[in-house]
């Protein structure tokens, strides 16, 4: 659901709401509610709505002279025309996204950039990726918050994940794990360790998957989460046998043991039983 909107209902409502709009409705609020519908067309899947919707209100919007809400229309134009992959979109993201930015509106790209990227990751997560690392691009000149940036960073190292990109994700999780740091989140910062330590053992080196591992572990018993000291544990003994340590990865269970007793995980608890039973 988006917008408190079900997917499946999407064509539907946004043909009601665009039928509603009239001159009653001041330039920047239908301006907003037409941005938003747009954007919800291509997350159900209506990406040629979407363009015929633009295209068809953006003269309609047009002021008495050149303005970036105007401008905001034709960006977002020519990022849908570039996913129906038209050649007419990319030059006109490049032309339209100069001005913007000439104009000081940066924010207005990386929202659009952003927004279509969240609704088109699922589908198309190389396009996704691309318009991520847009608008990671223009984030150094914008004032924005830790929170944003940390959202933005986990969706661009899942994201480069999900299409083997194995660089790329590390590169952003251990950005993302910089952006939790500055908003102070225990979970944030836990999670941010653990996905790095992952994607590390994902990708073959174990010695940098154990350093995260272990940091996450000791952030965990300092912070008193439970739940995920325990989870960080079996995790942590798991790449200890795999590095050939087995009394390390022994110890560590013995010593956790309470806190793994207590998860809720009954996979995770199972899989430190048969260490301890094969090797304890």
């Amino acid at each position: 659901m988006r917008y408190g909107v079900k997917r499946g209902e999407v064509s539907e409502y946004c043909d009601l709401l665009v039928s509603r709009l009239d001159d009653r409705i001041p330039r920047e609020i239908k301006a907003d509610i037409l941005y938003h519908a747009a954007i919800l067309y291509v997350w159900g899947g209506f990406i040629d709505k979407a363009v015929d919707l633009i295209e068809k209100w953006a003269d309609k919007l047009k002021g008495k002279k050149k303005d970036a809400l105007q401008e905001r229309f034709k960006y977002l134009l020519g990022t849908l025309k570039t996913l129906k992959r038209d050649p007419e979109g990319e030059e006109m993201r490049a032309q339209v996204r100069r001005e913007l930015l000439e104009m000081g509106r940066g924010d207005l790209v990386f929202d659009i950039c952003k927004s279509v990227g969240d609704v088109i990751a699922k589908e198309d997560p190389e396009t996704a990726l691309i318009l991520y690392m847009e608008a990671y691009e223009l984030s150094p000149g914008l004032k924005l918050d830790a929170e944003l940036m940390l959202e933005l960073t986990q969706k661009m190292t899942f994201t480069a994940k999900d299409i083997g990109d194995e660089g790329r994700a590390i590169f952003y999780a251990l950005k993302s794990l910089e952006y939790a740091k500055k908003t102070g989140s225990g979970n944030d910062i836990f999670a941010a360790y653990i996905t790095a330590a992952e994607l590390y053992r994902n990708a073959g080196d174990i010695g940098r998957a154990i350093e995260y591992l272990a940091v996450a572990l000791d952030f965990a018993r300092k912070q008193g989460l439970r739940e995920e000291l325990g989870r960080a544990a079996v995790a942590l003994a798991e790449l200890y046998e795999m590095a050939g340590d087995e009394e390390r990865a022994l110890k560590l269970l013995r010593e956790n043991r309470a806190f793994i007793d207590e998860l809720e995980d009954e996979e995770i608890k199972e899989k430190a039983r048969k260490m301890l039973e094969e090797r304890g």
